[in-house]
């Protein structure tokens, strides 16, 4: 971006050169009179040397996935480690995704403010997925409860799935807000109807949990209520 605007205004001086030189005579200081044609041509290439270098990299930074698409030919590629990466410049598309997205449970007011801290309003910043008001669940036994789930998902490390999630989902909104919430508030859902209110404050807590974390990783159940 720096190196853009660098750029930029090296033609824009160059260019208002060009209009206002013939103007300037031998009375005008000599820092003015000194911007000869060659010099301005300098200047210019200068400009748009910087401006084709800015667009010819890119840093990829940690804990980011990057999907690249190249307009001109239709190659699509992915970046998946930290570093300088150089790319076709003007015709390069760079999507950046976080390695990592996360879905959270919040609790809130009868008005739908998040009741949390300052601090843990901060760190929600960067949740991707804000469950307002937690999931409604129902026991077996009809004992009805809100759970306020904290889950973390790891996009796919290999470019090939990587590629395939970036265009199906387009952006990683799409992929929490039409997925990833939806999911984890089933699953909630689905798993919590295994087990009654009496069971789970009886020492099964533990198990439930670990039915949620089993189905998160490998596959749900479908239920037929």
């Amino acid at each position: 971006m720096i190196l853009t605007i660098l750029g930029i205004l090296a033609i824009l001086f160059a260019t208002v050169m060009i209009f206002i030189h013939p103007t300037l005579n031998q009375s005008s200081p000599q820092y003015l009179t000194m911007w000869n044609k060659k010099m301005r041509t300098m200047l210019f290439t200068f400009g748009i040397g910087l401006v084709v270098l800015s667009q010819s990299f890119f840093i990829a930074r940690e804990s980011k996935q990057y999907y690249i698409l190249n307009k001109a030919n239709g190659g699509r590629s992915a970046v998946m480690t930290p570093g300088l990466h150089f790319i076709t410049p003007f015709v390069t598309e760079v999507r950046e995704w976080d390695k990592y997205l996360e879905v959270k449970g919040v609790k809130v007011d009868k008005e739908g403010n998040l009741l949390v801290s300052d601090k843990e309003s901060e760190a929600l910043k960067d949740v991707e997925g804000i469950i307002r008001g937690g999931v409604s669940v129902r026991f077996i036994d009809k004992v009805t409860a809100d759970v306020y789930p904290s889950v973390r998902f790891s996009l796919p490390s290999d470019p090939k799935s990587f590629i395939k999630i970036v265009e199906k989902y387009r952006t990683p909104e799409n992929l929490v807000m039409n997925t990833l919430v939806p999911t984890v508030s089933e699953q909630l859902k689905n798993i919590t109807f295994m087990f009654t209110a009496d069971e789970y404050v009886s020492g099964g807590a533990t198990i439930y949990r670990a039915e949620i974390e089993e189905v998160l990783k490998n596959g749900g159940y479908v239920f037929s209520k």
